[in-house]
């Protein structure tokens, strides 16, 4: 069951499935054997390029996503007494270091929602 869960399990097994569906189904539409495999490259690269944007809108979220953190921080330190602002600048490093942290890391979707939610609550 947890085979059937892995999203790039699957997506491989129905990329899998799609050529084979091809390559029968060009044989009984009597499709040439170039005109099947020019249908699979394009698919092929039609698949890479929807991976390649999804991986920009994932970057792009992170950073959205980082900087609201940040300009939240700044702003609540602006509201604070100043001698909580020394405590307030410490957190701001660690939540630094930990978001770079978190840049050299790869994870999965399940634990950016994870740490998302984490972080939320603890500003």
């Amino acid at each position: 069951m947890l085979l059937l869960r892995n999203k790039k399990l699957l997506g491989g097994l129905g990329f899998i499935l799609l050529v084979l569906i091809i390559l029968r189904g060009g044989a009984i539409l009597k499709l040439s054997m170039n005109t099947r495999i020019l249908i699979i490259i394009v698919l092929l690269f039609v698949g890479i390029l929807y991976l390649q944007i999804r991986a920009i809108q994932a970057r792009r979220g992170a950073a959205m996503l980082e900087q609201s953190i940040q300009a939240q921080a700044d702003q609540q330190k602006l509201g604070m007494r100043p001698e909580k602002r020394e405590e307030i600048d410490s957190l701001k490093s660690e939540l630094t270091a930990a978001i770079e942290s978190l840049k050299k890391t790869t994870v999965n979707d399940h634990a950016i929602v994870k740490v998302r939610s984490g972080v939320h609550s603890s500003l």
